[in-house]
């Protein structure tokens, strides 16, 4: 999983920091951290690389 550990996104998480998706993840890692989001009200902030914006597009494109 690259530098994008589970380390780094629990840490992010704690820091209130946002958690970053990029191209070092796998899918499966891009879906757990999607699903630590927790959405009551506020709003969390993500940031996504270039190739993962391009990966879940195309991945949504094919659903609908």
């Amino acid at each position: 999983m690259g530098h994008n550990t589970s380390d780094y996104l629990a840490i992010a998480v704690a820091r209130n920091e946002p958690e970053i998706l990029d191209q070092d993840m796998t899918p499966g890692d891009i879906v757990a951290a999607l699903e630590r989001l927790k959405f009551h009200g506020d709003f969390r902030t993500i940031k996504v690389d270039g190739p993962v914006g391009d990966y879940l597009v195309s991945t949504l494109r094919r659903k609908t």
